[in-house]
């Protein structure tokens, strides 16, 4: 599998000069992998709100990795324990939005971009914030699958 993300990488780096011309223009009407890119991204962020590691495992490659927005790496086998940290700190993640959503597809690969913003409880306290993010989906014999995130937080001045 990581041969198939490092093509895809590749494939993406070399091509996607050209594609991105053709595809998701804007203005244009989204493809339908586009649509269902970016309805797969809102069933993982739903996922992991509440924590449904069986969604998503469903929608991960099994060597996924991500880069969370405070430099941590985790691989799809460190997410349980992740969930498991937040639920033991007492952090709740009680509502998101998703805006800004764009997506290019190169072939069987899709970057996904997006805004997304959070609220979480913790210790009788909500704090809302921000991050930008991009995340790499593939797609083959089990559909489309995220191979990798990485989010960045958004300054809140």
């Amino acid at each position: 599998m990581k041969r198939v993300l490092a093509l895809a990488l590749l494939t993406l780096a070399t091509i996607s000069p050209v594609l991105g011309q053709v595809t998701g223009k804007q203005g244009s009407k989204a493809s339908k992998s586009e649509q269902e890119v970016q309805r797969l991204e809102k069933e993982y962020f739903d996922a992991f709100f509440r924590g449904d590691m069986a969604t998503l495992d469903r929608l991960l490659v099994d060597d996924y990795m991500q880069t969370d927005p405070f430099a941590r790496v985790e691989s799809k086998a460190g997410l349980p324990q992740a969930l498991a940290s937040r639920k033991a700190r007492g952090i709740k993640l009680l509502s998101y939005t998703m805006e800004d959503v764009a997506v290019r597809v190169y072939g069987n690969a899709a970057v996904l971009t997006a805004l997304v913003t959070w609220t979480a409880q913790a210790a009788g306290q909500e704090n809302t914030r921000s991050l930008r993010f991009t995340s790499v989906w593939v797609t083959g014999r089990r559909g489309w699958l995220r191979v990798a995130y990485q989010g960045t937080l958004v300054s809140q001045e």
